[in-house]
């Protein structure tokens, strides 16, 4: 398998590097060949951020995500309209209520906890340190969706 970016790794939050996690997560440049019928190196093109021109069109995104069974670009579109997609995890998600507790209380303590280490150091949260943050964010985000789809099941067991 051959990766987009393993030498040039894309900075979080931008387009090319959710265009790189994508063609990753379908198993890298091959796999993604194969199924979407575009040659590797247009791929790695869309992934190349010196190539802002090279924007990976739409219906390629579909393909590629439904491949993948992930949605990095269009994650990363939706946040540039101002929009959060979360994924509902699949109904098999079965964790005790401490176990949602837990989850979300130290997801948000990483949050609190960087965020306070990056202010104590200068007062200013600089472009490297809200690109963390951002990241972090996001994995609360999920974890928090998790224990809501928790909930959502549960009203819909109740009479």
């Amino acid at each position: 398998m051959r990766t987009v970016g393993s030498h040039a790794p894309r900075k979080y939050g931008t387009i090319a590097a959710a265009t790189q996690k994508l063609i990753n997560d379908v198993g890298g440049l091959k796999e993604a060949e194969a199924a979407c019928e575009r040659g590797k190196t247009v791929l790695h093109d869309y992934a190349d951020p010196h190539k802002p021109d090279r924007s990976m069109p739409v219906h390629i995104v579909q393909i590629l995500e439904r491949e993948a069974g992930t949605h990095p670009v269009t994650e990363h579109l939706a946040a540039e309209a101002g929009l959060l997609v979360i994924e509902v995890p699949p109904e098999t998600t079965d964790l005790e209520w401490l176990a949602h507790i837990s989850r979300v209380s130290k997801e948000f303590s990483d949050v609190l906890r960087k965020t306070y280490e990056f202010l104590e150091d200068d007062g200013v949260i600089d472009t490297d340190e809200a690109r963390f943050l951002l990241k972090e964010i996001d994995e609360n985000l999920m974890v928090l969706a998790d224990m809501r789809e928790a909930v959502r099941r549960r009203l819909g067991t109740a009479e």
